[in-house]
């Protein structure tokens, strides 16, 4: 199943906040990761949050640009179970996050979603 994500808007000053929802209540577990142009893997999930029937996320960001503008993009993961993903927010640590998720969906059902986003 996929997750629909809805961003509030496509471009975020650096330091701003990254707000939006989920278009449904996926149920499950819900992780929220923002992965860098670099590779740079962030987990956000501890700013999601359930209210009113709907599924919010508000969380800070702050790009490792060197003064340059940032490509990201967020990817929601939703699973029955707790999924066993470890970030630690270096650059082309996706790659084995990748690799981690995809061997833990192979063994359950887990929804995902993407969106995309600019940190200038």
């Amino acid at each position: 199943k996929e997750i629909d994500i809805v961003l509030d808007t496509a471009v975020i000053a650096n330091g701003g906040m990254l707000t939006g929802h989920l278009g449904e209540d996926p149920g499950g577990e819900v992780r929220l990761l923002v992965i860098g142009d670099d590779g740079a893997m962030n987990d956000i999930s501890s700013n999601f949050y359930r209210t009113g029937g709907k599924n919010f996320f508000a969380a800070p960001l702050l790009a490792d640009s060197e003064g340059r503008a940032r490509n990201q993009i967020i990817v929601a993961l939703v699973s029955a179970y707790t999924l066993s993903i470890t970030v630690e927010h270096r650059p082309g640590e996706a790659q084995r996050l990748f690799q981690d998720i995809a061997l833990q969906a192979k063994a359950a059902r887990v929804a995902i979603g993407f969106n995309a986003f600019r940190v200038e």
